[in-house]
């Protein structure tokens, strides 16, 4: 029951924000174009499991939960995952308290990304995610399931 209506409170978000997030995903592809950084920037959702684990943690209420949607930027190499971070952190300004490096600090099963939430147009917040090609083809078809083009 409760996954229904957060379904259906995704569903309503994709909707309005859809525009919303291809105008935010060609602005992050040109910041970082603009700065020769050689990038693929892909725009997804995030899985209604995950939106309900945060609303049950944080005892919050779907309206609460802003970053439903979120970036992936994929670069060649780890100096241009910094690069692209500081890109998009010129481009949007970052959220306090919502950055974390698990490149210079990699979880304990070997993940490796650059996550930050920023304060998008209209000030929608957005999560990024920035890692190198190596780090997604390892992740293998479990990465490629969850994308929204």
């Amino acid at each position: 029951m409760r996954a229904g209506l957060i379904g259906r409170a995704v569903s309503a978000a994709r909707g309005n924000r859809k525009a919303l997030m291809e105008e935010i995903r060609k602005s992050i592809e040109a910041a970082l174009k603009r700065e020769g950084i050689d990038a693929s920037v892909v725009g997804r959702e995030k899985h209604l499991y995950s939106i309900y684990t945060k609303m049950k943690s944080q005892r919050k209420s779907f309206g609460d939960i802003m970053d439903v949607f979120g970036f992936r930027v994929v670069v060649d190499q780890v100096d241009a995952c910094y690069r692209a971070l500081g890109s998009v952190h010129n481009l949007y300004k970052p959220r306090v308290g919502r950055f974390k490096d698990f490149i210079a600090i990699p979880k304990a099963n070997g993940y490796q990304s650059l996550h930050t939430t920023l304060f998008g147009m209209h000030g929608v917040p957005i999560e990024v995610q920035i890692r190198t090609r190596q780090r997604v083809s390892h992740r293998g078809q479990r990465y490629c399931r969850t994308l929204v083009v």
